[in-house]
């Protein structure tokens, strides 16, 4: 009966952490992208598009895409003194399109604006 004690307690301490665990996180981090206002028909807004397609046909040689428009432009909410992050929502059409694939496919491109507004991509994913 004395070793029983022990245990017990060993027992409450690994089902309290096993709780917590379970609890989640109590940070959520969560990056807050804003819409941005004005005309998306401006000519460096296009290049930054095309680019991106550029850059994601470069690493997909099987699926090749072609220009449409743009759809949205977002900005990081958060004004970072180095540079200012920006993401791109375009609207892209496949070469090769067949009836199980979707011809029109939306692209997102990342990328940030450096204070000599040089614009450098980051990232180009395809959302389905």
């Amino acid at each position: 009966m004395q070793y029983f004690y022990p245990f017990h307690g060993i027992l409450i301490a690994l089902i309290i952490i096993n709780y917590y665990i379970q609890a989640g996180p109590v940070f959520i981090f969560t990056i807050e992208w804003t819409p941005v206002r004005g005309s998306l028909n401006k000519r460096w807004i296009k290049e930054v598009a095309k680019k991106g397609i550029k850059r994601y046909n470069k690493g997909h040689k099987n699926d090749y895409v072609k220009y449409c428009k743009v759809l949205q432009l977002e900005k990081y909410k958060r004004r970072v003194e180095a540079f200012q992050k920006m993401r791109l929502t375009v609207l892209a059409k496949r070469k090769k399109c067949s009836r199980n694939i979707n011809c029109i496919v939306k692209l997102r491109i990342r990328y940030h604006i450096e204070r000599n507004k040089k614009k450098i991509l980051d990232k180009v994913i395809l959302l389905q």
